[in-house]
This record gives C-alpha cells, structure tokens and sequence, in this order.
C-alpha cells in the first residue's frame, strides 16, 4: 500500500476499534451487568467483540496494525476508566497479546515473523488464520489480564477466554454475511491488487 492509503486505512481502523469499544461499554457491557454477577462482570465479558476486531486490524496491516490497534485501545479504555497508568497498561497489554499471536501464526505458516497475516495468494486461509489469531491472542492476554488485575487466588482465564471467543463468532457471522462487501472494500482500499 502507499502512505497516503496505508495512513487512510490506519485510522479507520482506529476508528473501527474505537466503535466496538464503545458497543463494549455502552451496549454489552450493561446488559451482562444486569443479567450476570457484577463482581465477575467487572473483571470479564461473556461477550467480548473488539478482540475480533483487533485480529482485523493486524491481518490487515500486519506488525504496521499495532500502532492503530494501541491507539484505538487506549482511546477505547476511556470509556470505562479515568485512570491513565491503567489504561496504558491495558492497550499495551493488548497489543504485545496481539504481537505474540502474529508472531506465532507467522511463524507456524513459516513466513517471517512481521510479515502481514492475510495471504494474498490464498485467500482461503483468511478464515483459518483469523481463527488461529484470536485464539492465540485471546489467551495470551488473558493470561496477562489475569496476572496485572485480579486479585490474588482469583483466576478467570477460561471465562476471558470465552468471552473473547463467544465475541469473535458473533463478529465472524457478520462478517460472513457481508463478507463480498468486504473484500471488494479491500480491492478498492489495496489499489485491487
């Protein structure tokens, strides 16, 4: 991609995280309140949707993906918090998740470790690697979350974990269901290479 489209496509993704944080906050988030334990609650979601898009955003751009995906999450914390050490923390937290998972699926499809995550030449893969990311990603920053923000003894890896999963399905079905619109977007926005 130039600048001039790699910069475009940066901050709509900026943009993308934001909005899915704030349907976390304002949308999601109260309906589990009001329905779920609140202590648990406060620590997880059951239905958590901007892990999937920060999968988007580094398959699209690759390791270049990070820096939209830190801004966006650390915008995105303050929609629940005031509290900027914590907030740093946490969008840090999640972009070395989503660095770890990159590097991993990279490494696995035996492609450098930086290269971008969607395949251009094999275009089936995207669903695979898309699962394979947020998978990888969701439990290493769960792990993190857990060891930076529970209290001691208390350990709600698995419920993050499906949460973070319960959250991709739902946004893979929609993406599925407008997927065509999708990747004619990405023609358009790549220069339909």
């Amino acid at each position: 991609m130039e600048y001039k489209k790699t910069i475009k496509v940066m901050l709509i993704c900026i943009v993308l995280i934001m909005l899915s944080g704030l349907v976390q906050s304002f949308v999601i988030y109260p309906i589990e309140k009001y329905y779920f334990e609140s202590s648990i609650v406060e620590y997880v979601s059951w239905l958590y949707i901007p892990r999937a898009f920060h999968v988007f955003v580094v398959m699209l751009l690759g390791f270049l993906g990070l820096i939209p995906l830190f801004i966006g999450s650390l915008v995105s914390t303050f929609f629940y918090s005031s509290d900027l050490y914590n907030n740093i923390v946490t969008a840090a937290s999640v972009t070395l998740a989503m660095a770890f998972a990159l590097s991993v699926i990279n490494y696995v499809c035996g492609r450098k470790w930086h290269s971008s995550a969607i395949f251009r030449d094999n275009t089936g893969w995207v669903f695979r690697i898309f699962v394979a990311i947020h998978l990888v990603s969701s439990l290493a920053n769960t792990m993190i979350r857990n060891y930076l923000y529970l209290p001691e003894g208390q350990n709600l890896t698995f419920s993050c974990f499906l949460g973070d999963t319960f959250g991709g399905v739902l946004v893979i079905f929609v993406f599925l269901l407008f997927r065509k619109r999708f990747f004619n977007r990405l023609k358009i926005i790549d220069g339909g290479t």
